[in-house]
């Protein structure tokens, strides 16, 4: 059986502020790690954001 997780990241807006992509990178890769899906899905960001995390070639 294959394991998916997705999460819509969102694009990395300047009124984010404190809720910005950069500060919440770190907790996606944290989930990415205790899941460890087989496949995961980024939708809802930019490339700024989306080459970030870590795993991802785009």
């Amino acid at each position: 059986m294959l394991k998916f997780v997705t999460f819509n990241i969102r694009c990395d807006y300047n009124q984010d502020k404190d809720n910005s992509f950069c500060f919440r990178k770190q907790e996606i890769e944290e989930k990415l790690e205790r899941e460890q899906p087989d496949i995961y899905l980024l939708s809802g960001g930019s490339s700024s954001c989306s080459y970030m995390v870590k795993g991802n070639t785009a």
